[in-house]
């Protein structure tokens, strides 16, 4: 049985071989497709070397590109256009995903995390939660794209909870939302919807990280 520093090492460098260049965007793609880098898996390929110890030096050079990205994402998105990376399931992805990857990665660079919290003001919705909210040039259709969701509103608030108390607008807002959203036994991805796992697994994940746990 491999031990568990040869795991992480064999895992780091798995991460490394995996990226790629699409289009000119370097990062992590979407289960394998090779015609798209996704700020999802770029961000979650991030946390990925991270979390198996990759020291910060060795992945500089990602942070960095993720960094770039987001702001010229987030440029783009106030104009109504494409993101950076594939645009896939609106603006919350796009923005929240690299910002905990930051936060996580210990990268405190707060100009681009104020800019991602003032984004996030900017489409929030009347009732303190977020959607899915895809650019208008997005050939990429869902379903009540512009109500709130829990899968967007789980993100906003696992970001702002790793900020500390800085975005505690966007933390109160967001718990506030999710608390109101929980449904006899889970989540779904809308208020009255049946519960299902992942709406459940990523409610509960930032509500931890919110601090709000058993205790009573």
């Amino acid at each position: 049985m491999l031990e568990h520093i040869e795991i992480f090492s064999q895992a780091i460098e798995w991460f490394k071989k995996t990226k790629k260049e699409v289009n000119g965007v370097e990062g992590w793609g979407d289960r394998g497709a090779d015609n798209r880098i996704t700020a999802v898996n770029t961000a979650e390929a991030i946390m990925g070397l991270v979390f198996a110890g990759a020291e910060k030096h060795l992945i500089k050079n990602e942070i960095e590109q993720l960094k770039t990205n987001l702001l010229n994402s987030i440029n783009r998105l106030e104009k109504g256009e494409k993101p950076v990376y594939y645009d896939f399931y609106g603006f919350p992805r796009q923005v929240c995903w690299p910002g905990i990857a930051m936060l996580i990665a210990g990268e405190e660079d707060w100009h681009i995390l104020d800019k991602i919290a003032d984004f996030l003001r900017k489409i929030k919705n009347n009732d303190g939660g977020w959607g899915y909210s895809l650019s208008k040039k997005s050939k990429k259709k869902v379903k009540n794209e512009k109500i709130s969701n829990t899968f967007s509103t789980s993100l906003v608030l696992w970001f702002a909870s790793l900020a500390g108390e800085k975005y505690d607008d966007l933390k109160k807002d967001a718990k506030k939302w999710l608390m109101k959203a929980f449904n006899k036994r889970g989540w779904g991805w809308h208020p009255k919807e049946n519960e299902n796992p992942a709406a459940t697994a990523y409610a509960l994940i930032a509500l931890k990280e919110a601090g709000v746990g058993l205790s009573r």
